[in-house]
């Protein structure tokens, strides 16, 4: 049996796993560092999957969070293609599925998460997409086929219903809920993103019971309990399941992710769990918190780095969160966490090409929301982000008044 020792491994070749890496480097961390993957590929960001992959805009090497170089600048050593069967955590070691064992002073969980799946072996047609290759896959289809059935009217469900529409697909979205993205934005800014959509052809589905796929050899339609669709194609987003199962085995608490403090540690003082597959103590918010976002990726990267390396600084898990997706020529960004039933105050209009919402619960600013086309709202939902951060609530009145700076609002 082969065996390795390492000074930090990290399992899970994706954006945090990759962060967590060249962030140690970038403190000066000089033990060996290691990156497990799953996939053949090297790291590579996420959000095009659903956008630019599906259009063929960008090829993997445009999406990749670092150039391979770097990693052997970096000296970080990659085993792709490997995966992670056991973590023997008394042992200090991670045995691999080719029998390999490889001895950590520091293992890093970045283990990510899964579609969730729909009951029922899938037929030729219905996709998931979560990788390089369920994109790729899936943007040779939209070539090839007519009739596109989003399930799932969630951030990437629609951004893949946008891509379809721009290739010029019928696209229809089906949704359980009785609206879509009713876990993510209030009903009032929800309506205007289906009103978007509809006016590209989007048609929507609500309060869908699906019954299953009809087909034999390939996808030829969706059966809901009241109405067939017609499809040739069928993308299902219904969420993502963390990957806990090597922490569950290990002994580690998990609880809607893989729990950890403030600073990414697990109960284990040698063990530590970043981005998607991590349900961490937000500082912010007081509570623990699992985030899929690149933003978070990319932080708890940094901050794990930190605990490693022993920093004293203030890094830690504290930053209102923030996510942006991309659909047709608009560009919706998100900061913070709050109630979809919560209040809004509004700022401009989609009609003069940009409105910001300020969302707030009980009189305090709990969130923000910009859509805009182009970049023309980020600047507002990151000062937006900033007194979110800093615990603001300016006058309501003020937040709507387009003719006052919300920059000048930070120094109230």
């Amino acid at each position: 049996m082969r065996e390795l020792k390492v000074g930090t491994l990290i399992i899970g070749a994706g954006q945090a796993g990759a962060s967590a890496a060249f962030a140690l480097r970038e403190k000066g961390y000089s033990d060996p560092v290691c990156i497990i993957g799953e996939e053949a590929l090297p790291p590579y960001e996420r959000p095009p999957l659903s956008k630019a992959v599906l259009r063929e805009e960008k090829s993997l090497s445009d999406i990749l969070v670092r150039d391979l170089p770097a990693y052997d600048s970096h000296n970080i050593q990659l085993m792709l293609g490997s995966r992670a069967e056991q973590i023997l955590p008394q042992e200090q070691q991670v045995k691999l599925g080719d029998g390999q064992v490889i001895s950590y002073d520091n293992l890093i969980l970045a283990t990510g998460g899964r579609p969730r799946q729909l009951p029922g072996k899938a037929l030729p047609g219905v996709h998931y997409l979560r990788s390089h290759g369920d994109g790729t896959r899936l943007a040779a289809e939209l070539k090839q086929y007519k009739k596109l059935a989003v399930i799932g009217g969630g951030f990437i469900g629609l951004e893949v219903a946008a891509s379809a529409r721009k290739m010029g697909l019928e696209v229809c979205v089906i949704e359980a809920a009785p609206r879509v993205l009713q876990r993510s934005l209030p009903e009032t800014i929800a309506a205007d993103v289906v009103a978007l959509h509809e006016d590209q052809g989007v048609e929507f589905h609500y309060n869908a019971r699906l019954q299953g796929f009809a087909g034999t050899d390939r996808l030829s339609g969706i059966q809901l309990e009241d109405k067939s669709i017609d499809a040739d194609i069928a993308v299902v987003g219904i969420g993502l399941i963390p990957n806990t199962e090597l922490a569950e085995t290990a002994g580690l608490a998990v609880d809607n992710g893989i729990c950890t403090d403030a600073q990414c540690r697990t109960g284990n003082a040698h063990i530590y769990a970043i981005g998607d597959c991590a349900n961490s103590y937000h500082t912010y918010y007081q509570r623990a918190v699992r985030l899929e976002s690149w933003q978070n990726a990319n932080l708890q990267g940094a901050i794990v780095a930190a605990a490693i390396c022993a920093e004293t600084s203030d890094i830690q898990n504290d930053a209102v969160p923030w996510l942006w997706s991309d659909q047709y020529d608009w560009s919706f960004q998100v900061a913070g966490i709050f109630d979809s039933q919560a209040q809004l105050i509004s700022r401009g209009s989609a009609a003069e090409g940009k409105q910001i919402w300020f969302i707030h619960s009980d009189g305090v600013l709990t969130g923000v929301v910009g859509w805009g086309k182009g970049t023309s709202i980020a600047k507002d939902v990151r000062v937006g982000q900033m007194l979110l951060q800093q615990g603001k609530t300016p006058p309501f009145d003020m937040l709507a008044d387009e003719n006052i700076s919300l920059k000048k609002l930070l120094k109230l």
